[in-house]
């Protein structure tokens, strides 16, 4: 059959052009009521069916060339997780679990590592005089392929420990991995969470629920494009290659180390809010991925509430096993004086993994061993002057905030770094040491106003104007992040909002639709948009 006689061509000429599916596309917004119609509307025998074909239409038109990758691993590991399910001994369990989890973390491997791994045999065959070809290496890291193989390895490992069901149905473990919210970026979901959730299909339309589940979709979209986007406007400028990097001093990198704290985690809530709005709308309940991270007094704290699902899966999955394990006791010389890993070595343990799991550059490796040395440091702090309190003196409470904040945005500097094109710890250390010279206000103003000139519209009422929104757009967010967490107590920011009076709710409602407007006006016709900065990890 010839290629015009095929649709499959056009289909993959299709997903990578206008039809392009991500949280932020015209498609997507075309795609979620769609999806939530028929499922409603459908008979209940049909609904999960449906979720599933959804789900893959999704990820076919978000990255063509990886779903087979997805399928396959789907059915790699619900074949395990039927014979870890159906295992008599602990034994042969624990064998089946091992090549699992072997087998699911060398394909992640593969695909976020090749990059180095052809740096480093190139190296080689330099040094060796080795002629032959590594192109082969290079390939982009597959779509959500981190998050959906996390969810794999926790669903077997809850199943050989006993603690969830090994799911017999194929069509509904696929729809778990596969779940159209949280694919891409999560959260990684467990199975005892989602998988009961995704054989309930005789749910009903619940309008309030709905409304809600809107309501956390829009302050999603008012993160991502009010926020997060305009916010890259000035630290993509600072960090464009290590070239430009150096061009920057005092203020200016300072302020872009606080800016893109504030992108980082305004883009990736804002994601997560949109992925469990989405979800919402069918009746189901994702885990919560953020719970203002900003205000925390300590880095136990922070990490509590950052990135929670990533969090609580390093600590169910890694520190709590290491802790616990007796594997040590098999070492020789060592392993009858220490029969039990030290807390401080699981703890430095977990935090390089998150560190190496972000990226394949030495920069993050040092982000994760800064994340570490603070939680080691805090613990030592902690056994030797005692827990801090529950409820700290005000004065106390923002010193702490504060000190939390400064050495979390100044460690981001080696993230963002390596988040660049050969990007180095040379260079995040230089531009950490140039924060502290040539301090100049006005060099500062300079330079934000060039990053909006020369991406925006070369008009100077258009850059005050932009700035000006930039800036009510940021208070905004972080004033809602503040109330959530002292007025709501944590609570959800939708349910704060559903509370309100009608006249201030409204208005809360004609902000939030003005501010993506006018934000996706700009980015549109201005500077473009940007895809989701955790898309790369």
């Amino acid at each position: 059959m010839s290629s015009a006689a095929s649709p499959l061509p056009a289909l993959l000429a299709a997903a990578n052009g206008n039809w392009h599916m991500s949280f932020q596309s015209i498609h997507f917004l075309l795609f979620l009521p769609i999806v939530v119609g028929a499922y409603f509307v459908l008979p209940v025998r049909l609904r999960k069916g449906w979720l599933l074909v959804a789900s893959y239409y999704f990820y076919f038109f978000a990255a063509p060339k990886y779903l087979v990758l997805l399928l396959a691993g789907t059915l790699f590991t619900y074949i395990i997780g039927r014979v870890i399910g159906s295992a008599k001994t602990a034994r042969a369990k624990h064998g089946w679990l091992f090549l699992g989890i072997a087998g699911s973390v060398l394909v992640l491997a593969f695909f976020k590592y090749n990059g180095y791994l052809q740096g480093f045999l190139s190296n080689l065959s330099v040094r060796f005089g080795l002629v032959y070809s590594t192109s082969w290496f290079t390939t982009a890291a597959a779509m959500g392929i981190s998050y959906y193989t996390f969810t794999a390895i926790g669903y077997l490992i809850e199943v050989a420990q006993g603690t969830a069901p090994a799911e017999k149905n194929l069509a509904t473990y696929a729809l778990f991995l596969g779940f159209f919210p949280s694919v891409s970026l999560g959260p990684i979901n467990r199975a005892n969470g989602l998988l009961p959730q995704l054989t309930q299909n005789n749910k009903k339309f619940n309008p309030q629920a709905a409304a809600n589940a809107l309501r956390l979709i829009a302050i999603g979209f008012f993160k991502k494009l009010a926020v997060a986007d305009t916010l890259r406007l000035f630290v993509d400028a600072v960090y464009a290659s290590p070239e430009a990097l150096a061009g920057y001093t005092g203020l200016s990198l300072t302020l872009a180390a606080v800016l893109f704290a504030l992108q980082l985690y305004f883009d990736f809530s804002g994601y997560t809010d949109i992925a469990r709005g989405s979800a919402g709308l069918l009746g189901i309940e994702l885990p919560e991925n953020f719970n203002t991270p900003f205000f925390a007094t300590n880095f136990s704290g922070f990490w509590a509430r950052w990135h929670m699902s990533l969090s609580g899966w390093l600590q169910d999955y890694i520190f709590t096993p290491l802790v616990w394990s007796r594997w040590t006791e098999k070492l020789p010389i060592i392993g009858k004086k220490i029969k039990k890993p030290p807390v401080l070595s699981s703890i430095f343990v977990v935090f390089f993994i998150s560190g190496i799991w972000h990226g394949d550059t030495l920069c993050f490796a040092v982000w994760g061993i800064l994340q570490a040395v603070f939680r080691i440091g805090e613990e030592l702090l902690h056994r030797t002057l005692g827990k801090p309190q529950k409820k700290p003196p005000l004065f106390s409470r923002i010193g702490k905030t504060t000190l939390v904040l400064v050495l979390w945005v100044e460690s981001l500097v080696f993230f963002r770094v390596g988040m660049m094109r050969a990007g180095t710890v040379s260079d995040a250390l230089a531009a950490l040491a140039r924060q502290f010279s040539e301090v100049s206000y006005s060099a500062t103003i300079n330079d934000v106003y060039r990053a909006i000139w020369n991406g925006f519209y070369n008009q100077r009422p258009l850059v005050l104007a932009f700035a000006a929104f930039m800036a009510v757009c940021l208070a905004a967010a972080l004033w809602a992040d503040w109330a959530q967490c002292f007025k709501l107590k944590g609570k959800s920011l939708a349910n704060g909002i559903a509370a309100l009076r009608p006249v201030p709710r409204w208005f809360v409602y004609f902000f939030i639709t003005l501010a993506c407007f006018a934000a996706f006006i700009a980015q549109s016709g201005g500077f473009g948009g940007a895809s989701f900065l955790y898309g790369g990890f």
